[in-house]
């Protein structure tokens, strides 16, 4: 019966053990890479006598006393030379095979000896496994004092906490972002689109960074896009064949319900297209405008904002509208709106219609700049249907250039009521400053209405029936126009505390009123 009782004398091996690869933990001894094989020396009995001969022994390593995982190769060692009982070999199972607690197995010739043998380490693996920083050489320089001297600053967007870094701030809630590169997301769209809970108790709000965004976008409920400023952040889209009643191909933006647009320019061009239309807002919206630029142009048809009986409110926006052969429309209100201090351009030699704001609604608009130019027939403001029942205050409007007709304010079947306004239509066939028809029932207060340029002029022109009277209520105010400063035909009509400044029709009801030489003038 062959026993082994084996000896371990190796330090490389239990230097391996430690995980130590390139100082050796002893003063005086120069690093260098440490190999994997090791030495080791064995005593073989034959029954109980010290073995003398040559042998073949077989050695394997495990990770446990008994079954486990072997580890590295099997390393068999031939012709191994045994005196009185004592071998020594050279064995080599791979790098990092002692990472662990080790076991060797031995195998004398067939015969397969038990128990497996512990590697145990040797004292100065030991000493390296606890080695005070004087212990060691070759120190780099700046860390012989034995000190952390490294000082850390916080870049942009960190922030520093002892030696822990991590993001400036906490990410918002319900906040996303949107930039050419680093935000959350690349596409306006695809922000609104991963937003899934959003409520009247959860609104999110997207913010857009500087950019052009050349996308078609669609909002949701209860979500807010802000962008960087009307110069900085812009949504732009090609208009399109789509009729905008039908779906949304042809819009840049269309609006939903509770939902706000700010701080951007929002544009549409339709070159090429039947309809170029900027910002649609369906009969569900309720959206909110402020801080925007609009712009629509190149189409057949153009529309800055076409609401189309939603809830729309708008503050601080400007419209620019042009270049249409059909229709130039700065706003379409139909429905609902409340809108202050907006600035409209409209112009559009080859159209047939250009309008500055066309209303069919309810609602109030305050401090309005509507300026129309060009095309066939021009109107700054425009009321249509017994739905149109506005109240502006704070209006400057005028229409020129057209050749046929230019309207200061043109009213169909509408009931508006203007406080402190000016309007102005220049040029044409005919000009006027008002002109009311069909059931028309405008109020005015405190409004300078001028006609001038064409070939018949109308400070103010009210037209009915006998079955269709339109009436017109006017106090305060200022008419000029060389054809009539008012005229009426089958409507009612009544002036009171005004300036008329030209000749009158006949059916008029007036009373206190004066010309430009403060000089009575009474109502033929």
């Amino acid at each position: 019966m062959r026993k082994l009782i084996p000896h371990v004398l190796t330090i490389l091996v239990s230097l391996l053990l430690f995980g130590v690869s390139q100082i050796f933990a002893h003063p005086g001894v120069t690093s260098t890479t440490l190999p994997s094989a090791f030495t080791y020396q064995g005593q073989l009995l034959d029954g109980d006598q010290p073995a003398n001969g040559t042998y073949s022994l077989t050695f394997r390593l495990y990770d446990a006393l008994v079954t486990g995982t072997q580890i590295g190769n099997t390393v068999v060692v031939n012709e191994v030379t045994v005196t009185h009982g004592i071998f020594t070999v050279q064995l080599d199972f791979g790098t990092g095979a002692f990472a662990g607690p080790r076991y060797l197995e031995i195998e004398v010739g067939n015969t397969l000896l038990s128990p497996r043998q512990p590697i145990t380490p040797a004292p100065t693996a030991l000493y390296a496994a606890s080695t005070p920083w004087t212990g060691l050489i070759g120190i780099p320089e700046g860390l012989a004092d034995g000190d952390n001297d490294t000082t850390y600053t916080a870049g942009i967007g960190l922030a520093l906490e002892n030696t822990t870094f991590r993001a400036q701030g906490s990410p918002y809630a319900q906040v996303i972002t949107v930039a050419t590169s680093g935000g959350d997301f690349t596409s306006i769209q695809a922000a609104i689109d991963s937003i899934t809970d959003a409520g009247a108790t959860k609104p999110y709000l997207i913010f857009i960074a500087p950019g052009i965004y050349t996308e078609h976008v669609i909002l949701k409920p209860y979500i807010t896009l802000e962008g960087s400023g009307e110069e900085a952040t812009v949504i732009r889209w090609t208009g399109g064949d789509q009729y905008f009643l039908s779906g949304n191909a042809s819009v840049t933006l269309t609006g939903s319900a509770h939902a706000t647009v700010r701080s951007m320019t929002i544009e549409s061009d339709g070159t090429g297209k039947t309809y170029s239309i900027a910002s649609y807002n369906p009969s569900t919206a309720t959206t909110t405008f402020q801080d925007v630029m609009i712009k629509a142009a190149g189409g057949t048809e153009n529309y800055g904002i076409y609401n189309n009986y939603g809830l729309i409110k708008m503050n601080n926006v400007q419209v620019h509208v042009s270049g249409g052969t059909s229709i130039n429309r700065g706003i379409n209100l139909s429905g609902n709106f409340h809108l202050d201090n907006i600035t409209i351009t409209v112009t559009g030699a080859g159209s047939s219609t250009n309008q500055g704001i066309s209303i069919s609604g309810a609602g109030s608009i305050m401090n309005l700049t509507a300026t129309v130019t060009g095309g066939n027939r021009s109107t700054a403001i425009h009321n249509e249907a017994i739905q149109s029942t506005p109240t502006l205050m704070n209006v400057i409007a005028s229409a020129s250039g057209a050749t046929t007709d230019n309207y200061g304010m043109f009213n169909f079947a509408a009931k508006p009521k203007l406080i402190n306004g000016i309007l102005t239509a220049t040029g044409g066939t005919n000009s006027y400053g008002v002109f009311s028809t069909f059931m028309s029932e405008p109020t005015l207060t405190n409004v300078t209405a001028t006609a001038t340029g064409g070939t018949k002029n109308y400070g103010i022109y009210t037209l009915g029936t006998s079955t269709a009277t339109s009436t017109a209520t006017i106090s305060t105010s200022v008419f000029t126009g060389s054809t009539n400063s008012a005229y009426q035909s089958g409507s009612i009509v009544k002036i009171t505390q005004s300036q008329l400044n030209g000749p009158l029709s006949t059916g008029l009801t007036c009373f206190g009123n004066y010309n430009a030489n403060l000089a009575a003038v009474t109502c033929p």
